[in-house]
């Protein structure tokens, strides 16, 4: 599922308390970059929450992520501009097997077309990577 020669470790814990509710907030985080996912992990262990997550680079692995009987995933967090796996393809892997899971993606830069194409494709929501600080409060916005 997770890439085998990433350090980081599937389904960690962060032992901290969720800011809101003593259940883990459950993250896959999808990005091609580690460097990446470890800030998403520090900006969401930084708001207070608990986390359980898993960091995916690919079609195939995000499809499996996603098919896994026994879980449920709170949020999904997509970068744009992967090299392995475009956002959209993304989009449309979730759509298919998660729909109802909330999608962010982060972007370094994105125009009104593009962000509005991604919506429409099932994005719930867009945040900038030099805006990482903003991600937990949308998770929460849109995680029921």
């Amino acid at each position: 599922m997770q890439r085998s020669t990433g350090p980081i470790p599937n389904g960690h814990t962060d032992q901290r308390q969720r800011a809101s509710s003593a259940t883990p907030l459950r993250v896959l985080i999808v990005d091609d970059s580690r460097d990446d996912a470890e800030r998403i992990v520090g900006v969401l262990r930084g708001a207070g929450h608990r986390l359980v997550w898993k960091w995916v680079d690919s079609a195939g692995t995000l499809a499996v992520a996603l098919s896994e009987r026994d879980w449920e995933w709170h949020a999904i967090t997509c970068g744009c501009g992967m090299a392995k796996l475009h956002h959209l393809s993304a989009l449309h892997i979730t759509q298919a097997l998660a729909p109802r899971t909330p999608v962010i993606l982060l972007t370094d830069t994105i125009g009104k077309k593009q962000r509005s194409d991604c919506v429409r494709r099932g994005a719930r929501a867009l945040v900038a990577k030099d805006r990482l600080q903003d991600l937990a409060d949308m998770i929460a916005r849109h995680v029921a």
